[in-house]
């Protein structure tokens, strides 16, 4: 099993675990949308392909959105990149003859991909370097998160100029002796030493630093090196790379962005999410990538493309508690996301969209069916002690957008 659907596996893991401890028993009410009405701090709306509004429950009142945030980070993606882009990463030689790695911020740097990355510096004749450096100016050293947390959650994994595996070790301990579960993904001194801070098991935990992200990253790469009689010293420092290094090889990555975004939408992986973000304000603002710049680029695309006014944008993933958007915004930008609706994931009642859960929080942004043409819709509920599980609201709206005609509730 590969390190990406390793990871998928438990993302589906923790969504079932979240689902099943954030449902509330089903309201008592034989029309839900009463009891939706009921909330200040739930907001829904139904639109057609055409426009016509079917439903209009506080469209303009600003929530938190939850992961459905990620849809805006795909479409800016899309729309500055296009779906074929492949990230790239620089593999230059210093005039000492260290092998410098120059990180641009792919977010999908797995160890099959380190695999590749090897056999190629392999094929072109180089037998040793005298060290390894990392270049990560491309990322300011300001790049936390709004709402990350320093748990060992994958969630919260930080983003890096160079990263391996999302940020995150797959590790079994047993007694004193750790093991990577993976047999892709060789155990190295950085994730040694955080499997030997973590309980009997099996663990799949962040690193909790970009730095250490980014040494991994060498680890992984020194160790394929030497499975292919390539020594690259034992060595590893920052160092940005000097005006002489000599590029060895430019590698991009084997995903495009399609492939990228379809996995992100689907897991819900923030750490793609925000890896996209920062990438886009670095790209175009100027470097290097900062939170700041990027929260302006967002704001600016999200107000001039989409027409959002007074939205609060923090970062790409949606874990900012502080990010605010209202219903009809997200109505907007799902109206602009049609191309690209095969980028989301159907859920087992036939709808297409991405969820969002916090503690507190349930959302969901899509469209009613998988027909091209069909009515696009935004809930949004913020409000902890609403009764209704977000199933029964999803089954409610898809009744309602084909028996009903247009409503408007609350503005």
């Amino acid at each position: 099993m590969n390190s990406f659907s390793t990871f998928l596996r438990l993302r589906l893991l923790i969504a079932a675990l979240f689902c099943t401890f954030l449902a509330i028993a089903e309201p008592t009410s034989e029309n839900l949308f009463e009891a939706l009405e009921a909330s200040p701090q739930a907001a829904l709306v139904i639109e057609r392909a055409d426009g016509e509004n079917l439903y209009r429950l506080n469209p303009g009142t600003p929530l938190i959105p939850a992961s459905t945030l990620k849809i805006l980070t795909a479409i800016i993606a899309i729309d500055h990149w296009g779906l074929a882009h492949r990230f790239h990463t620089d593999f230059l030689t210093s005039a000492d003859n260290a092998l410098v790695i120059k990180g641009y911020g792919d977010p999908y740097l797995v160890s099959e991909e380190i695999e590749r990355i090897a056999a190629t510096i392999a094929k072109t004749g180089r037998k040793s370097f005298s060290s390894i450096r990392l270049d990560t100016s491309w990322y300011s050293e300001d790049t936390k998160i709004d709402g990350q947390s320093r748990s060992d959650n994958p969630y919260d994994a930080p983003a890096a100029a160079i990263a391996a595996n999302f940020n995150t070790v797959f590790l079994r301990r047993k007694g004193s002796i750790v093991e990577s579960v993976e047999v892709q993904t060789p155990l190295t001194p950085v994730a040694n030493k955080i499997g030997r801070s973590l309980p009997t098991g099996q663990h799949r935990v962040n690193i909790k630093t970009a730095r250490s992200g980014s040494v991994y990253f060498a680890e992984i790469l020194r160790e394929k090196l030497l499975s292919k009689n390539v020594n690259s010293g034992r060595e590893i420092r920052f160092a940005t790379a000097a005006d002489d290094a000599k590029l060895l090889y430019r590698h991009y990555n084997s995903h495009t962005l399609e492939q990228i975004l379809t996995a992100m939408l689907k897991y819900s992986t923030n750490f793609i999410a925000n890896q996209l973000f920062l990438n886009v304000g670095a790209e175009v603002a100027s470097l290097p990538a900062s939170i700041s710049q990027s929260q302006r680029v967002v704001a600016r695309y999200a107000q001039r493309q989409l027409g959002w006014e007074n939205a609060v944008i923090k970062e790409g993933a949606g874990l900012s508690r502080n990010n605010q958007v209202c219903a009809s915004q997200l109505v907007a930008l799902l109206q602009r996301f049609r191309p690209y609706a095969h980028l989301l994931p159907t859920s087992s009642n036939g709808m297409v969209g991405k969820t969002g859960t916090l503690n507190g929080i349930s959302s969901f942004a899509g469209y009613v069916s998988t027909d091209a043409s069909s009515p696009a819709f935004a809930l949004l509920i913020n409000d902890a002690q609403f009764s209704g599980s977000r199933t029964h609201w999803l089954h409610q709206i898809q009744q309602h957008s084909t028996t009903s005609r247009s409503s408007n509730v609350a503005h």
